[in-house]
C-alpha cells in the first residue's frame, strides 16, 4: 500500500485551494483497516446544529439523509456533547461559544471520490480532479506568527491545582484539560496542510473548508468506525519519546507497554469506552437491540515521528449483525452513546465534562470533537487532536493533556508549550541515501547490507519502501553500467540511490577511484564542531549532512583525506566519509566506536564486525 505521493498532494491541495466548500479526508498511515482516502466536493446542502436547536431532530435528519443513499461529511464540535445529556444542556449557551459558531456542520453529498491505497483504484474509475500545477510562490508559502496561549502560566497552574482538588474529593480520576494557541496566519492553507502533513504521518488527516473557514486536522486517533457488523473504538492514552533506531524503539515499546502508570491510565479510558459501547448496544426492550462488548487488544504501542503512543481496541458487536438484511447502526444512536470520546474528557465522563466547562476559558470547538463521514453503509470519525481552525487571517490550535493526582502543573505547562512546536516547526525535507560500489563482473559490493540499512531507516522515518522497485532500478542501472564497462572500460562505478518519503526513487552513478594509495598514511583533522549523539540523523544515512559536507570540504582544502568528529561528551565518533578503526598492536582486532556514540553504521564496518575482525 502506498500513500499519496508529493506530486499528487501538490496538485490536489493546490486545486482545492481554489474551491469554496469541500471535505478531504486522507490517510497517510495505512493499514488493512484504514486504507482509503476520501474527497467530498459540491455539497447539495449543509446539516447544521447551533445552540438552541433540537439535537434529536439534527441526528434524526442525518439518519434520513443516510437512508436516502447520501453521505454526510464534516465535523462535530466538542460542545455538541453538552446537548446530548440533560444535565449538561444548560452549559451549552451562546455566551460560551464564538458568535454564530455552529456546534456541528455536516455537508450533504451524493457520493465521495474514494481512493483505495491497497488496490490503487478510484471509485469513479478515473482519478483525482486536479493535476500538479506550475510552482506558484503564493501557493507554496505560509506563516504562523504572533503565537500566544489563550491563558497565562499562572492561570494554567491554578486550573491544574483545582482539578487535583476535584480528584482528591473523588469527583474524577483524570481530567483532560486544554487550552489554545492563538496566532496570525498568512499565506496558503494548502501549503500549511502540506507542511504539517510532512511533519506527522497519521491515519486521519483532514482539510475542511466552508464559507471562508478552514479546518486542518492531523489526528492519529480513531474515535469510531461502524457498519452493520461492528462498532470499533481505539482510544489513545500513554506516551513515551522515541529512540534513535528501530532497536531502541523496540526497547521503549516494551517499557511503555508494561509501565504501570501508563497502563492504568489506558485501562481507565478503555473501561469508559466499554461503558459507552454498552450504552449503545444494550438498548431497552422496545428497541430490541442487544450485543456484546469485546476487547480486541490492549496496550498496543504505535510509533509516530516523535513519540510512541499506546492504544487499545474495543469492538461492539450488535446482535442484529447476524441478520442478512440488517443495516448499519443509526448515526443518532452512535453519537448519543459515544460522543464525545472519553480519551479527551476523562473519567467519569459526565462529571468530568462539568469540571472542564467550569475551568476552561474558551470553547474547544472542532478540537476534541469529531471529524469524519457517515454514509449509507459505514461511518468513520476520528478524534481531532492537532487541529487548527483558520478564519480571516487568524488561527487557533487546541492543546491539552490528561491531569491526574500526581501531575506536576509546571511540567504539564511546559509540555503544552512544546506541543505548540507542531505548528511552527518546519521540518526540512530529506531523503535516504545509499552509496554503493559497483564492479564489472562482481556487481554491487555488499548489496544486501545496503538494502537492509535502507529498509531499516525507511521503517524508522516512516518512508514508503518499494522493495521490488528498488531492486529493479538497481538491476537496470547495473545492465547499463555493464554495457559501458564493455564499451569504455569503466569497470568501477559509485552508484547513488535516493529514496523519498513517498517511495519515489532516484539513481545516479559516477566513475569510482580510490582516494588514497594502498598502505600509505593519509592526513586527517578533527572538526571543532561536535555532534549531538541524540540526533537520530547521525545514525541513519540521510541527505541531512550539511555539517559533514561543510567540514569535509574545509578539510579537503587543507589536503586532508577526511575530517573526524567527536560528540558533545568528547567521544570520537566517525569521519565525514568513513568509519574509524584503531589497531593497538599487530595481533589485536580492530576497535571501532559504538553506534550509541552517534555515528552511522557503515556496511563495511558491519562486515568486519560479523567476521570478528573488529569489535565495538
Amino acid at each position: 500500500m502506498k500513500p499519496l505521493n508529493d506530486t499528487i498532494i501538490q496538485g490536489l491541495t493546490s486545486g482545492l485551494e481554489q474551491e469554496d466548500d469541500f471535505v478531504f479526508l486522507e490517510s497517510s498511515r495505512l493499514s488493512e483497516e484504514n486504507h482509503r482516502s476520501f474527497l467530498f466536493r459540491n455539497p447539495s446542502a449543509y446539516l447544521c446544529c447551533r445552540p438552541g436547536d433540537s439535537v434529536n431532530e439534527f441526528l434524526a435528519r442525518a439518519d434520513r439523509i443516510r437512508a436516502q443513499g447520501q453521505y454526510l461529511a464534516g465535523w462535530l464540535a466538542y460542545e455538541f456533547g453538552y446537548l446530548l445529556e440533560p444535565c449538561l444542556r444548560s452549559r451549552c449557551c451562546p455566551q460560551s461559544l464564538s458568535a454564530g459558531k455552529p456546534l456541528a456542520l455536516l455537508g450533504i453529498y451524493e457520493a465521495p471520490l474514494i481512493f483505495d491505497h491497497r488496490s490503487g483504484q478510484f471509485s469513479n474509475g478515473t482519478g483525482w480532479p486536479f493535476a500538479a500545477p506550475e510552482q506558484d510562490k503564493e501557493l507554496s508559502s505560509c506563516s504562523c506568527t504572533d503565537m500566544v496561549t489563550s491563558i497565562s502560566r499562572q492561570e494554567y497552574i491554578r486550573a491544574v491545582q483545582a482539578i487535583q482538588e476535584y480528584i482528591r474529593a473523588g469527583d474524577s480520576y483524570q481530567v483532560n484539560y486544554t487550552l489554545h494557541w492563538n496566532f496570525r496566519f498568512q499565506g496558503s492553507a494548502a501549503a500549511l496542510y502540506r507542511m504539517l502533513r510532512r511533519n506527522q504521518s497519521v491515519g486521519y488527516s483532514a482539510w475542511i473548508r466552508h464559507q471562508g473557514q478552514d479546518v486542518l486536522s492531523f489526528s492519529p486517533e480513531l474515535f469510531f468506525t461502524a457498519d452493520a457488523r461492528r462498532v470499533r473504538v481505539r482510544p489513545m492514552k500513554g506516551t513515551m519519546s522515541r529512540g534513535r533506531t528501530n532497536a531502541e524503539d523496540a526497547v521503549r515499546r516494551s517499557r511503555l507497554r508494561t509501565d504501570p502508570k501508563n497502563q492504568s491510565e489506558n485501562v481507565m479510558i478503555v473501561d469508559l469506552l466499554r461503558n459507552d459501547l454498552g450504552r449503545l448496544l444494550y438498548a431497552d426492550e422496545e428497541e430490541k437491540l442487544r450485543g456484546r462488548v469485546v476487547p480486541k487488544s490492549l496496550f498496543d504501542v504505535e510509533i509516530y515521528e516523535s513519540i510512541l503512543q499506546m492504544t487499545s481496541t474495543v469492538d461492539g458487536v450488535p446482535e442484529q449483525q447476524e441478520k442478512e438484511d440488517s443495516g448499519p447502526l443509526s448515526f443518532q444512536r452512535l453519537i448519543k452513546a459515544l460522543f464525545p470520546c472519553g480519551s479527551v474528557t476523562g473519567a467519569p465522563k459526565i462529571r468530568t465534562m462539568e469540571i472542564i466547562h467550569e475551568l476552561e476559558k474558551q470553547a474547544r470547538g472542532v478540537y476534541c470533537g469529531a471529524v469524519g463521514y457517515s454514509g449509507p453503509e459505514q461511518s468513520c470519525f476520528n478524534v481531532p487532536i492537532r487541529t487548527l481552525e483558520l478564519h480571516r487571517g487568524k488561527g487557533r490550535m487546541g492543546i491539552g493533556s490528561g491531569i491526574v493526582a500526581d501531575s506536576i502543573a509546571e511540567e504539564e505547562w511546559e509540555e503544552c508549550l512544546l506541543k505548540g512546536h507542531f505548528l511552527t516547526r518546519k521540518e526540512a525535507n530529506f531523503q535516504l541515501i545509499e552509496t554503493m560500489l559497483w564492479q564489472y563482473e562482481q556487481g554491487y559490493f555488499l548489496l544486501d547490507y545496503h538494502l537492509d540499512r535502507l529498509q531499516d531507516s525507511a521503517r524508522y522515518f516512516h518512508f514508503h519502501y518499494p522493495a521490488q522497485e528498488v531492486r529493479s532500478l538497481l538491476e537496470q542501472r547495473a545492465a547499463e553500467l555493464t554495457l559501458d564497462a564493455v564499451k569504455n572500460g569503466n569497470e568501477q562505478q559509485r552508484v547513488r540511490l535516493l529514496l523519498h518519503r513517498d517511495g519515489c526513487l532516484e539513481i545516479s552513478s559516477s566513475l569510482f577511484s580510490d582516494l588514497s594509495e594502498p598502505d600509505l598514511p593519509v592526513k586527517v583533522i578533527f572538526s571543532r564542531k561536535q555532534v549531538d549523539a541524540g540526533n537520530p540523523h547521525r545514525l541513519h544515512k540521510t541527505t541531512r549532512r550539511h555539517l559533514y559536507n561543510y567540514e569535509f570540504h574545509r578539510a579537503a582544502e587543507q589536503g586532508c583525506f577526511d575530517v573526524l568528529f567527536t560528540n558533545t561528551a568528547g567521544q570520537v565518533t566517525e569521519g565525514a566519509i568513513s568509519n574509524i578503526f584503531v589497531r593497538l598492536h599487530a595481533d589485536a582486532p580492530l576497535l571501532t566506536p559504538p553506534v550509541t556514540c552517534g555515528l552511522l553504521a557503515g556496511t563495511y564496518r558491519r562486515m568486519l564486525l560479523e567476521q570478528g575482525r573488529a569489535v565495538e
